[in-house]
């Protein structure tokens, strides 16, 4: 996911916008983000739908693990 992002960020060579546009290479970094991302940020949702922690601040909780916070 890191390279697809170096390879988004500059794009302006052709190499890079053929492996963008490569079959393979997207199928490759969807499964990568689906694995990836889908986790983290489905955890994200949850900590902010539980009505229990609506007092309690997102960054220091979920991404920092500062009890308390």
């Amino acid at each position: 996911m890191l390279l697809n992002w170096i390879l988004l960020e500059f794009q302006n060579g052709a190499q890079a916008q053929a492996i963008l546009e490569e079959p393979h290479w997207r199928k490759t970094v969807s499964l990568a983000e689906r694995t990836m991302l889908k986790p983290y940020y489905q955890g994200g949702l949850e900590f902010l739908n539980r009505a229990a922690d609506r007092d309690r601040r997102f960054y220091q909780c979920y991404l920092y693990d500062m009890p308390g916070s």
